[in-house]
């Protein structure tokens, strides 16, 4: 799902249960004033996958399990000054490896 260059939009996603692969978005959007409310429940079986990416207020009572895979983010929200809640499940595997750094 995308929502790009609107503004105001609110998006109710309500699909039982959806499967991502690598490096995919299950829905997107770069408006401040939008409202994601996510019921879907979600999972990843790759990497670098992110379930909600929003610049707007985003409301999950879904289940995000990426405990598959690398790099993989549940809510990833980009304003600080909207609300991202989580009334649901969410579960995240392993960080992105190639980001360690060498502490000796």
């Amino acid at each position: 799902m995308l929502l790009k260059g609107t503004t105001g939009q609110k998006m109710n996603l309500n699909n039982t249960n959806v499967k991502l692969g690598d490096n995919s978005v299950y829905t997107y959007t770069n408006d401040t004033t939008s409202i994601i409310n996510n019921s879907s429940n979600l999972t990843s079986t790759g990497n670098t996958t992110y379930g909600i990416y929003s610049a707007g207020e985003v409301n999950n009572s879904g289940t995000i399990n990426f405990e598959t895979g690398i790099g993989n983010v549940g809510i990833y929200s980009t304003n600080a000054s909207q609300l991202a809640s989580n009334t649901g499940t969410i579960i995240v595997g392993q960080t992105d490896e190639y980001t360690k750094k060498d502490t000796q």
